[in-house]
């Protein structure tokens, strides 16, 4: 058994994929630093900050593992040489994978009542997902309605990583290092990382008209042009949104104009699909690779950004 887990875990959650919810956390972590007015020195109690960030990397391995329940039926015909539909993993395998990720995240966050509620709100979200919001039949047939019902799990990941930063600075407070508790404005970052996200999601299942198949796709069902708008749109809030966190914290204008010019370049290539309904590269069958690029600009930026501002 324990094989076939380790079999599941290098191919569908291999190192590369659990480094996103860290780095997102990281990059979370340097805004709410920068947003609070803090200096970070040594001496700290860092530990909060990193307890959160493992517990997020359970978290979304609990969703990719409830995932394959979920869409078994449909991974057996678009996916067959997976894990689970391959048989070279058992449902039981991932039932066990699921119970001992659940405990974990309970050891990682019942030192916490903040971080408990955090976790006890990211599990309910979680099995609701799991069971389709008791509305399966309906939402296998809308692609739509199962991103709006689902898309918000993310909000519940980063109001928990928010928690984890107000209990950061409680506890630094306490010790005389933090002037102030945190001031809990979250969701300034929130939504644009969030987006970062739903550009994702919309951009995978974008495909050139000739590249389509039986699997359902949001270009198939909007549409490739009101598909890759709505992915366009997406992208503008969040490059709104990180424009205007880098005006509050005092960003040189050059700073924040660099980020402007850089984050439409990155627009290019749906701006691309948009006139052409091609892709950059034929070997590109949807639009992932360039949100990717994307998301990872966006978090190198204010990683970056922070970094230079803290050792001026």
């Amino acid at each position: 058994m324990l094989k076939r887990i380790l079999i599941y875990l290098q191919e569908m959650y291999p190192p590369a994929h659990a480094l996103a919810p860290i780095i997102m956390s990281i990059v979370f972590f340097m805004a709410m630093t920068k947003l609070n007015g803090y200096t970070l020195i040594a001496g700290m109690s860092y530990w909060p900050l990193v307890l959160a960030t493992i517990s997020q990397l359970f978290f979304v391995l609990l969703i990719r593992v409830m995932d394959e329940f979920k869409d078994y039926q449909d991974d057996l015909k678009n996916f067959p040489n997976r894990p689970l539909p391959s048989g070279r993993v058992l449902h039981g395998d991932l039932k066990l994978l699921g119970v001992c990720i659940v405990i974990i995240m309970i050891l990682l966050n019942a030192w916490s009542s903040l971080l408990a509620v955090g976790m006890l709100l990211v599990l309910v979200y979680s099995l609701l997902m799991l069971k389709w919001f008791f509305i399966e039949e309906r939402m296998r047939k809308s692609l739509p309605l199962a991103l709006l019902s689902h898309h918000p799990i993310i909000y519940c990941y980063l109001l928990y990583l928010s928690l984890g930063f107000v209990e950061f600075s409680r506890i630094n407070l306490h010790q005389g290092i933090l002037p102030q508790e945190a001031r809990f404005i979250p969701f300034l970052m929130a939504i644009p990382l969030a987006f970062l996200s739903t550009n994702w999601e919309l951009s995978r299942k974008i495909k050139p008209p000739q590249l389509e198949t039986s699997y359902t796709t949001y270009s198939k069902i909007l549409g490739p042009k009101i598909a890759v708008i709505s992915a366009l749109l997406t992208q503008l809030i969040t490059f709104s949104g990180v424009s205007y966190y880098l005006y509050l914290t005092n960003s040189l204008a050059v700073t924040i104009a660099l980020f402007i010019t850089l984050a439409l370049l990155t627009m290019l290539p749906y701006l691309r699909f948009l006139c052409t309904l091609k892709t950059l590269s034929p070997t590109h069958e949807t639009l992932r690779v360039y949100s990717e690029i994307q998301a990872i600009f966006v978090q190198l930026f204010i990683a970056l950004e922070f970094l230079i501002t803290l050792y001026k």
